[in-house]
């Protein structure tokens, strides 16, 4: 079903936050957006296709996934905005592609480092080493947007970057997740 409601630009697939919406608006974090429904495509396509006779497949069907992850990711790079020397995404978008709103997030659910986690697991199911030099562009914004007074931390939101009393210790939003996107590129 979420495949059928892909709306195709920039050589890519985005998705609605919801269906229907007189006014869609476009996510781009793991949590809603078109970063995690590539993160669904890809189990999908790895499940699939260690079982292809319980499921009744042939291993061409299993690849529909996969070129869906890579399609979403390809809308993803897309729209990524180049600052503080790497990559990073609004939010949300809206049909027009400009931002619903200015946040622009390091975290793991809705930001910058979920993002690079996964263009670091597309690389690895494609062999394509270009997704992970979008990895280390990504994981280049989170190096310096980061508060290195004391070791590495993060805020919730870039806007909140410069004020490191607002630090989050959340692992969706804050240094924790921010530290598991990084690991794995």
């Amino acid at each position: 079903y979420v495949l059928s409601t892909a709306v195709a630009e920039n050589n890519g697939l985005k998705f609605p936050e919801v269906v229907g919406a007189t006014d869609p608006i476009y996510k781009t974090g793991v949590l809603k957006g078109a970063s995690g429904n590539a993160m669904q495509f890809m189990n999908l396509y790895q499940r699939l296709s260690t079982d292809l006779n319980f499921f009744g497949l042939t291993t061409n069907a299993t690849y529909e996934y996969l070129n869906a992850a890579e399609d979403a990711m390809i809308w993803m790079e897309s729209v990524a905005l180049s600052m503080e020397g790497g990559l990073a995404w609004y939010e949300a978008l809206w049909e027009n592609g400009t931002a619903s709103n200015s946040d622009i997030h390091g975290s793991y659910y809705a930001g910058a480092a979920g993002v690079a986690d996964i263009f670091t697991r597309l690389a690895q199911f494609t062999g394509n080493q270009g997704y992970m030099s979008t990895a280390s562009e990504v994981a280049d914004f989170l190096i310096n947007t980061a508060i290195t007074t004391t070791g590495y931390a993060w805020t919730e939101s870039y806007a909140d970057s410069t004020n490191a009393t607002k630090i989050s210790t959340r692992w969706t939003f804050g240094t924790p997740g921010v530290e598991i996107g990084r690991a794995h590129v």
